[in-house]
């Protein structure tokens, strides 16, 4: 933000979406809705100060109304229009991560569990997923 000080609103909102939702995704898998929480009400008050930084002259209010709007009944979106607004920390899903259950091994012939849980690995590809997933786990060899 401290590169962005003159820069305008969208610019702004460009240059933070993508650093926030990639530091989301990379830590939702672990315990980190109180961190989420912190980094919200962090953001919010740095965003506050740059909007009171750039209208010295205008009341609060004013900046608030200019800067904020609502999505979804939020009423402290950062944003320009319904399309272009700032995420937030804390609406990222926390995804845990699922142990295997019991005693399963890939080699107990049991396809239809092992199927399932690779459809949602991170190195399988969307499309072999969506193919495991339309033939409920049963993959087809062509010969």
């Amino acid at each position: 933000m401290k590169q962005h000080r003159a820069a305008p609103q969208e610019a702004l909102i460009s240059h933070l979406k993508p650093i926030i939702r990639g530091w989301s995704n990379y830590n939702r898998t672990v315990c980190s809705k109180e961190t989420f929480s912190e980094l919200g009400h962090m953001l919010w008050n740095k965003l506050r100060r740059w909007g009171y930084r750039r209208h010295p002259r205008k009341s609060r209010t004013w900046v608030n109304n200019k800067y904020w709007g609502t999505i979804e009944g939020d009423n402290w979106t950062f944003m320009t229009n319904e399309d272009n607004y700032l995420p937030k920390h804390a609406k990222t899903k926390i995804i845990r991560h699922a142990k295997v259950k019991e005693t399963r091994s890939p080699y107990d012939g049991n396809l239809i569990y092992w199927s399932t849980r690779m459809r949602k690995h991170p190195e399988m590809t969307t499309q072999k997923g969506r193919l495991l997933e339309r033939q409920e786990g049963f993959e087809v060899t062509v010969r």
